[in-house]
């Protein structure tokens, strides 16, 4: 991985941890959880699918779209990540 795209992989994990931290605490899914795992264990296309399931059936899971948001930026998909709605995100 190039040092540009390691830079902007880490500025973008940054950016989603400082938003998602002030994100109000909801409870979790089982649908959440999952996909954060399938994320942790490297299943990153399957964790994508899991994480955008569960943001279209519920738009206020903050950990949802955080999983969502890693995975994408995990598999290099930048511009998809930096599109996510960021009103949704409090």
């Amino acid at each position: 991985m190039s040092i540009l795209l390691r830079s902007r992989f880490r500025l973008l994990i940054l950016f989603l941890a400082g938003i998602f931290s002030s994100a109000r605490v909801l409870a979790q899914t089982p649908d959440t959880l999952n996909a954060q795992k399938l994320e942790q264990e490297g299943k990153l296309k399957e964790a994508a699918a899991g994480g955008a399931k569960v943001v279209n059936a519920n738009p206020k899971d903050s950990a949802a779209w955080a999983s969502l948001g890693v995975a994408l930026a995990r598999l290099q998909e930048y511009g998809e990540a930096a599109q996510l709605p960021k009103s949704n995100c409090t």
